[in-house]
C-alpha cells in the first residue's frame, strides 16, 4: 500500500519481522431508507387542509463499504479498524479500481491511531 509508504512503513516478506499485518474487506448490500414525516414538511408547502397526516419517502440502493483491519505483528490481535462507505452504481461496479484507491487514502489518514 502506498499510503503506507507514505507513512514510512516498509512492507517485508519476513512475516515474524513484520509490526503488523493489513487485511481489507469489500462489499455491497441493499439498503433501504424510510423517512416519515408530517405533511407541513414534505414541500411543497400547503397551506391549510389537508395540515395533518404524514408522508413517507422510501429510498433504496446499494451501499458498497470498503473495510481496512491491522493486526498486531506478533500477537495477530487486532488493533485498528477503518472504513469508508459510498452509495454505489453500477459504473462503481465495473470501476471499482477508480474508486479504490481514493477510498483507500481517505481511510488511511487516522492511521496510525493517535
Amino acid at each position: 500500500m502506498s499510503e503506507l509508504g507514505a507513512k514510512g512503513f516498509q512492507k517485508t516478506a519476513d512475516r515474524e519481522a513484520a509490526a503488523f499485518a493489513v487485511s481489507y474487506t469489500v462489499g455491497v448490500r441493499d439498503r433501504v431508507d424510510v423517512y416519515s414525516y408530517p405533511q407541513p414538511y414534505a414541500g411543497p408547502w400547503r397551506w391549510g387542509y389537508p395540515y395533518f397526516g404524514r408522508d413517507v419517502d422510501v429510498t433504496m440502493y446499494r451501499e458498497g463499504t470498503f473495510a481496512i483491519d491491522v493486526f498486531d505483528g506478533k500477537s495477530h490481535q487486532p488493533v485498528w479498524h477503518g472504513w469508508a462507505t459510498k452509495r454505489t452504481s453500477e459504473h462503481d461496479v465495473k470501476n471499482a479500481a477508480e474508486i479504490i484507491p481514493p477510498a483507500v487514502a481517505t481511510i488511511m489518514k487516522n492511521f496510525p491511531p493517535g
